[in-house]
């Protein structure tokens, strides 16, 4: 493959993995054209062929002199048996998700104040209003703004990465088992990641985040136990991922 297409392919993946992932929400807009330029290291002519693309695929819309805007994107629900059929790769999604992110949020918050983040009040808002799935989005946006704020954009295509292979917009947005789970388990909070992170004490830091992780771990877990009660002839999960 050459390699400007490389580039171009690299690019428009990466941007519409962000937008499909929800990073990038319905009614938002993308970064500059310049920025884009920045981000990805290209020129404005690889930019503006995978913007054009992805308008042409209508997941943004373009106007002149604005930046792009990212449009409501329906895709096809998997169902909760194509789910179940992932069960074991998605919960080792969770539980390699678990084991990392406290130290990449450690590393990338060292030098950053979590109040600064650009999703802080949305996440102390949703925190408040007891709205779970509400309050998880919002705590994944505030992940991704203390990844964003280490400067270094692999942490960033990581966390996209856990998104979608864990299909985190369908047990946010779309598996009516989450919301109950999620009320009887509230530990894994906006809240409580904001008060770990105000600590001093690294090896504290780590200590709670890795405690609120397998939290995280378990509810996923939790819901798929009841995925499974709700469809006939499920094999039963692989105890190595519980």
């Amino acid at each position: 493959m050459k390699r400007q297409e490389t580039r171009f392919s690299y690019v428009y993946e990466d941007l519409k993995k962000r937008i499909v992932s929800g990073q990038f929400q319905p009614g938002s807009k993308l970064p500059s054209s310049r920025n884009l330029c920045e981000e990805y290291n290209v020129g404005i002519a690889t930019i503006t062929r995978v913007l054009d693309t992805l308008k042409a695929e209508k997941f943004i819309d373009i106007q002149i002199r604005q930046a792009p805007i990212v449009l409501p994107h329906n895709l096809a629900d998997p169902g909760i048996t194509a789910i179940l059929e992932q069960r074991d790769s998605i919960l080792q999604v969770y539980e390699t998700y678990g084991r990392l992110l406290p130290y990449l949020l450690l590393f990338a918050s060292h030098n950053c104040s979590v109040e600064s983040m650009p999703h802080y009040r949305q996440a102390q808002r949703a925190a408040q209003q007891g709205i779970c799935s509400e309050s998880w989005k919002a705590l994944i946006a505030l992940t991704r703004d203390i990844l964003s704020a280490s400067h270094n954009p692999l942490l960033c295509d990581l966390h996209t990465a856990f998104e979608l292979q864990g299909n985190f917009a369908y047990f946010l947005e779309k598996c009516s088992f989450s919301q109950d789970i999620m009320y009887r388990r509230p530990t894994f909070e906006p809240q409580s990641i904001i008060e770990v992170l105000s600590e001093r004490d690294p090896m504290e830091q780590y200590h709670h985040l890795k405690a609120l992780y397998q939290d995280m771990s378990a509810i996923i877990t939790e819901i798929f136990i009841q995925m499974s009660g709700s469809v006939a002839k499920v094999p039963p999960p692989d105890a190595r991922c519980i």
